[in-house]
């Protein structure tokens, strides 16, 4: 309603687009602007414009609105019957998922092999439950209880550190791994409050060693995180995250946070008897992603207890 009245610059059009009265479009304005606490709009002879609230309101209902429209999109899509001879579809976020991908159509000689980018583990193991996706890389922090269905099987294929992301050219990052306690008087940079469980991992890891991480800043972009971090804050890396551009990435001593990246499918799928060869790829292509980076390989050599799993589906 509000931003047919800032298209339209007048109530009774904006009344007329919407299949209202004026005067029930006022009564429905007045209302709003009494809860809120100031005016939207500005009468005048010509019309109305928008307020500086107005304009934060407004600007804001559009956004809201335009994630409405990509959120139904989405179920609708979701909800369609999946087309049987349809390509192979393999979800997660991050690099790994279409490195898999690549690796799979390979292995199984497919056609067509579709990548569904889903960072909430959460619609991950629904969309794996449902059919909808065949394959997916789930990842959850060690001793953050992941709930999987029951129309859902995982299986571990490796547990990762997780190291930290530091301003290039700082002191802590001339250390071979930075302990958790020396990053207590700096920012921080992470996701929002969500089902990553990134912030609560980083919380109950920091309290075990008698600190509360200052968390100022949250971002779902690694590019933003980035920016901030270039500023000076540090925040949660993946071990293979590109370094250089001014982000220097290192090791955490004694690794107080880890994360078990496993592979997701439903048993009942057309391809659950490819499982075996879907963890060989998967496994496959953890171990490229990981030789991307010089000081993850350092770590993953002097590591071997973390990724007997995968090494084991590689012999």
């Amino acid at each position: 309603m509000l931003c047919a009245v800032v298209d339209s610059g007048s109530l009774s059009r904006a009344a007329a687009q919407l299949g209202v009265s004026q005067p029930a479009l006022t009564a429905q304005l007045q209302r709003i602007e009494r809860q809120l606490g100031g005016r939207l709009f500005e009468r005048t002879r010509e019309g109305v414009t928008p307020t500086d609230l107005g304009e934060f309101v407004v600007t804001g209902a559009r956004v809201v609105l335009a994630d409405m429209d990509h959120l139904l999109d989405g179920a609708m899509e979701r909800a369609r019957p999946r087309r049987a001879g349809g390509p192979v579809r393999v979800g997660g976020e991050g690099a790994l998922p279409p490195l898999f991908a690549a690796r799979l159509r390979v292995a199984l000689s497919l056609t067509e092999v579709a990548t569904e980018v889903e960072p909430g583990k959460r619609a991950l193991l629904n969309l794996l439950g449902s059919g909808r996706i065949d394959f997916g890389i789930v990842e959850a922090y060690r001793d953050l209880p992941l709930q999987v269905p029951d129309t859902v099987r995982v299986r571990l294929l490796v547990v990762e550190p997780v190291f930290v992301a530091l301003p290039e050219g700082h002191e802590l990052g001339e250390l071979d791994s930075v302990p958790l306690t020396s990053l207590a008087d700096l920012e921080w940079v992470v996701d929002p409050p969500s089902e990553s469980g990134e912030q609560l991992a980083l919380q109950r890891a920091c309290a075990t060693l008698g600190f509360s991480p200052r968390i100022q800043h949250h971002a779902t972009e690694v590019a933003t995180a980035r920016e901030l971090v270039r500023a000076g804050a540090v925040t949660l890396a993946h071990p293979a995250s590109r370094q250089g551009d001014g982000v220097t990435v290192r090791p955490l001593a004694g690794n107080p946070l880890l994360n078990h990246v496993l592979l997701g499918w439903c048993p009942h799928g057309a391809l659950a008897a490819n499982m075996e060869v879907a963890y060989r790829c998967a496994a496959e292509a953890y171990l490229s992603l990981m030789r991307r980076s010089d000081t993850y390989q350092r770590w993953w050599d002097e590591h071997p207890e973390f990724h007997q799993d995968l090494d084991a589906a590689l012999k």
